[in-house]
């Protein structure tokens, strides 16, 4: 049986490996735009998992990050897994980085989120690429000039790869690339521990199950910065039975055909990401 994550690794890792288009000369250089924010497991994740294929495909390079946010603790954990990391925070330090690099890699995300700062990396003449990202039809049609600039674009879902391709875009490699994420190896055994003790629960013995809104609820996770998106919310109530109905379906199989425990966990901080109903449904089905 294959494993999936293992899977995802190699696929991603075998296509980063020539992808730079600098054989003869590997970048020594590589700025590494990434760390989107830290509410969210899977936007902390991108940068790890991307930083561990650089580390073990890339090994002489030197890798800085530029983040978005590295606050919540992240920084620290970043620094402890990968000490030689360079991160980028200042206005200096991130003009500084660009204009040293061999290489601009903007990390994995739902779209184009460093697109400033890839784009000044084009200016500048500087080669860059794309690794595990998703793309909307806008953003094809908006930077098909920076996009097709670009050394090679790795999708992380089929949609995006199949919709860049039927765009007529040419230059860069298209291919699929998994996100990032697939490839992170941080633990925090002390925290697992806690976790495990305080819901009773038995590792390798549970299902973990993390519900997901169409619409990440921002203005419940920052409720001082972020308005409430009247169209955003409808939204997520309208499709919100529809899209966790297969999700609970699952999670009731498990409970039924196994007889063993779930953990809905949250994809957010402050925000479960699903509806108060669709949890008591879950509920439900689970007793």
């Amino acid at each position: 049986m294959i494993n999936r994550r293992l899977l995802l690794q190699s696929t991603f890792a075998a296509s980063l490996t020539p992808a730079f288009g600098l054989d003869n000369a590997p970048p020594r250089r590589i700025l590494l735009r990434s760390s989107w924010q830290t509410v969210n497991i899977g936007d902390i994740a991108h940068t790890p998992g991307m930083l561990t294929l650089l580390e073990k495909h890339r090994p002489d390079a030197e890798v800085t990050l530029w983040p978005s946010r590295v606050d919540r603790g992240v920084e620290e954990i970043l620094r402890v897994r990968f000490p030689k990391l360079r991160i980028a925070k200042t206005k200096d330090e991130r003009e500084a980085a660009l204009a040293a690099c061999d290489f601009f890699l903007h990390g994995s995300g739902p779209g184009l989120l460093g697109v400033k700062e890839a784009s000044l990396a084009q200016k500048m003449g500087k080669p860059y690429g794309f690794g595990g990202i998703t793309l909307n039809d806008q953003e094809i049609k908006e930077r098909r000039e920076l996009l097709e600039g670009a050394k090679f674009v790795f999708l992380r879902d089929s949609d995006s790869l199949h919709a860049l391709q039927a765009s007529g875009v040419t230059g860069p490699r298209l291919d699929f690339g998994p996100d990032a994420t697939f490839a992170i190896d941080l633990r925090d055994d002390a925290a697992a521990a806690a976790l495990l003790k305080q819901y009773d629960l038995t590792p390798g013995e549970f299902l973990c199950a993390i519900p997901r809104l169409r619409w990440t609820p921002y203005w419940e996770i920052h409720p001082d910065t972020v308005k409430p998106n009247a169209e955003r919310i409808a939204e997520n109530e309208k499709f919100a039975e529809l899209d966790h109905a297969k999700l609970r379906e699952g999670i009731i199989a498990w409970v039924r055909g196994t007889k063993r425990r779930v953990l809905l966990a949250p994809e957010c901080r402050r925000c479960c990401c699903a509806s108060r109903r669709t949890r008591e449904r879950a509920a439900c089905g689970m007793t």
